[in-house]
């Protein structure tokens, strides 16, 4: 009897028979593009005064949302500048440059914003007198299952 399982069990391992499904390919949720350029253009320039990307942004219907940007230094005079990224009323995201240009990607989970139903994107470079060119920038948001 067991001279039989091991030869039907053989069987189905060279005959290739699944007994479990694969997955074909990888599983990724979908994403949505919330934020694509700086408004009317793609580059913009921000210094100590910051600047505010669009409106206010619904983003309490996803689970984590990325902000990417490409940030490039004006000067090179200091040894590294600072950028930083307000969402909403308390949320700062932050992030140095030490080289020339950066490309930058910043996390936040809503549930970490005060309001994430109602949330302005600005940009601002906290130092005085330094001004950094930013582009490209997309905020990518991933849906709550």
């Amino acid at each position: 009897m067991i001279r039989n399982l091991v030869v039907y069990g053989t069987l189905l391992f060279l005959t290739g028979c699944d007994i479990f499904p694969r997955a074909v390919g990888p599983v990724t949720p979908e994403s949505d593009v919330i934020v694509r350029g700086f408004d009317e253009t793609d580059t913009v320039t921000v210094g100590r005064e910051g600047i505010c990307v669009g409106g206010y942004y619904d983003i309490s219907s996803y689970d984590s949302v990325r902000i990417n940007f490409s940030a490039k230094r004006l000067y090179i005079s200091p040894a590294f500048d600072h950028i930083q990224v307000r969402i909403g009323v308390a949320c700062r995201l932050s992030d140095s440059l030490l080289a020339e240009q950066k490309d930058i990607s910043l996390f936040v989970k809503p549930p970490d914003i005060v309001k994430p139903y109602c949330v302005a994107l600005t940009f601002v470079v906290p130092d005085t007198g330094v001004h950094l060119l930013l582009s490209q920038l997309r905020v990518i948001g991933w849906p709550a299952l």
